[in-house]
């Protein structure tokens, strides 16, 4: 019964590990809610409705008109602010230990399945903040 609850016990701790809700990984999981109401802030840079927007590009109106309605001050203030959580989830990376096969790492590698950010990183220097 012991193994069983030993086992049982490192599952749970892997598990925690992998949702980002250890203490360890906190500061991640706060960085991806960041980054999500990030995207939840773009939704709403379009000024009109949801169903105007639709209705706008079900009458192919001109790019331009659509492009009336949203707020380009507002889509840039997003945008800094996602990179900024986006360089500061790579420094958590950077920290982070490299051997695990979920986590962060697996995380991270999903994030930059193209090595896009690696090229940033690397190229121009862009990541680190």
């Amino acid at each position: 019964m012991m193994d069983l609850e030993l086992v049982h016990m490192a599952y749970i701790t892997d598990s925690l590990h992998i949702c980002f809700l250890s203490d360890e990984s906190r500061q991640v999981a706060g960085i991806i809610e960041n980054m999500l109401q990030c995207a939840l802030d773009f939704r709403s840079c379009v000024i009109c409705g949801t169903r105007d927007v639709r209705l706008y590009l079900d009458q192919a109106s001109s790019p331009s008109s659509i492009l009336s309605r949203i707020s380009v001050p507002q889509v840039m203030a997003i945008n800094r602010k996602f990179e900024s959580n986006l360089k500061e989830l790579h420094l958590c990376y950077l920290k982070s230990p490299k051997h695990r096969n979920a986590g962060l790492s697996c995380f991270w590698g999903h994030l930059n399945y193209n090595n896009y950010y690696t090229y940033l990183d690397s190229e121009l220097g862009l990541l680190p903040l």
